[in-house]
C-alpha cells in the first residue's frame, strides 16, 4: 500500500500481552540509520494521500472506552 518504504523493526508481536523486542541502544542505531537512508533518498518517496471523509471502524476489550470517545462530536457510536 505504501511501497518502497524504510523502516526500522524492533518489536515482534509474540501474543496479545508480549513481544520481543531489541535492546534500547540497538533500537535507537538502526532506527537512526533507517532515518538517514530514508532522508538520502527523500526524492524518492511521494506524500501518502487519503481521501476524505475517513471511517474507522475500532473494538475495545472493554466498553469503558467506547463510552469516554462517545462523548465526542466526531465519534459515532454503534
Amino acid at each position: 500500500m505504501l511501497g518502497d518504504v524504510e523502516g526500522a523493526v524492533v518489536k515482534w508481536a509474540n501474543g496479545f500481552h508480549s513481544a520481543t523486542t531489541m535492546m534500547p541502544e540497538a533500537s535507537y542505531q538502526l532506527i537512526r540509520e533507517k532515518v538517514q537512508k530514508a532522508v538520502g533518498r527523500i526524492k524518492d518517496f511521494k506524500p501518502y494521500k487519503v481521501a476524505a471523509p475517513v471511517k474507522l471502524d475500532v473494538r475495545f476489550k472493554n466498553y469503558r472506552p467506547s463510552e469516554v470517545l462517545s462523548y465526542l462530536s466526531i465519534v459515532e457510536r454503534h
